[in-house]
């Protein structure tokens, strides 16, 4: 190997050194990357993601067909803003959005739904809930029933 050969050799060995130790620097100790989370969502307030529970294929879903609809948006914000500890442990606070820069809660619309997703409506689910507030619980119907279905992908990103 001759010498232009082994000096260009180490000066591209020399690159990908750096880059690695940039981005492990970046990533592993700056903790500058985003992280998305599932959480609570209230549909009287908001426009939540709808989630139902099938008995046939979960073994821990409710009896009650109330009780097998979640409603969920997602918090999408810097992993050096995420406290580190168990999000299922009753000590570790739930991730909210304080207006922070990096913070952004994503709620269920035409522009954030994927097809399979399903959204929920506040107006329809009031109208569901005072419409379902006489009636037997076993009998009540579906909030998930008033879903806005429409096919569209979109990529969300902090700029």
């Amino acid at each position: 190997m001759d010498k232009k050969s082994k000096n260009l050799l180490f000066v591209f060995f020399t690159l990908i050194f750096i880059i690695v130790i940039f981005c492990f620097y970046k990533f592993y100790f700056q903790k500058d990357y985003l992280v998305r989370s599932e959480v609570e969502c209230d549909p009287t307030a908001e426009k939540c993601f709808v989630s139902t529970c099938d008995p046939a294929s979960d073994n821990e879903c409710p009896e009650k067909l109330d009780e097998r609809v979640s409603y969920y948006k997602f918090i999408e914000e810097k992993a050096y803003s995420v406290p580190l500890c168990d999000p299922n442990s009753a000590d570790c606070p739930p991730l909210v959005c304080h207006g922070e820069k990096d913070c952004k809660e994503i709620i269920c619309d035409d522009s954030t739904k994927t097809a399979e997703d399903e959204c929920s409506d506040p107006e329809a689910y009031k109208a569901s809930q005072g419409a379902d507030s006489g009636a037997d619980a076993s009998d009540s119907a579906n909030p998930a029933e008033s879903v806005n279905a429409t096919d569209s992908i979109t990529n969300n990103e902090i700029n």
